[in-house]
């Protein structure tokens, strides 16, 4: 993984793809070595920074009912990164590096994937009535659990914002 990682890191080719093989390397570093190892964290900082530098924790609101495959797939593997950041930093015991106040990418939308792949333009009755919060029709798609779990990491950040004393403090407040 790491040589896939360093070719194309050498060949500028930054694109979600290599978001993607950087996340499930740093998931894989931290099942061999912890969260606390420096491994784990040089992949993962390199997670989120090539994500942030592709925008990935901007998303424009219009992709919420963005129906093309790809501005979900974004939009889910930024959550999946959001996830593993909130956790690692939970368990270590560290600051984490992403904060949702300044991303404003939307959970993905709780849709199945043949939905997706099969969507056409002229068809778009099945998400015309969708929105951020929207659960169809109560089934349980791969993306329920990644929304689940992203909320569960925004809660996470405010106890780690309480835990590491990361609040905002009024500047009068320290003198």
């Amino acid at each position: 993984m790491e040589s896939c990682i360093r070719f194309c890191q050498g060949n500028s080719a930054d694109n979600v793809l290599l978001v993607y093989l950087l996340y499930r390397t740093s998931i894989v570093s931290s099942m061999l070595h912890g969260n606390d190892n420096a491994n784990f964290w040089r992949f993962h900082s390199g997670t989120v920074s090539l994500a942030c530098a592709m925008r990935l924790d901007a998303m424009s609101d219009s992709s919420i009912q963005d129906r093309l495959i790809s501005k979900q797939s974004e939009r889910r593997l930024f959550t999946a990164i959001y996830v593993l950041d909130k956790a690692a930093a939970f368990f270590a015991g560290r600051s984490p590096l992403l904060a949702s106040h300044r991303g404003t990418t939307a959970l993905p939308l709780d849709i199945s994937n043949a939905i997706l792949v099969r969507w056409e333009a002229g068809n778009s009755a099945e998400f015309d009535s969708l929105g951020i919060d929207d659960h169809t029709s109560g089934r349980i798609y791969p993306t329920t659990s990644l929304r689940a779990r992203g909320l569960i990491a925004r809660i996470r950040e405010d106890i780690l914002a309480i835990a590491l004393n990361m609040r905002q403090r009024n500047p009068l407040e320290l003198m």
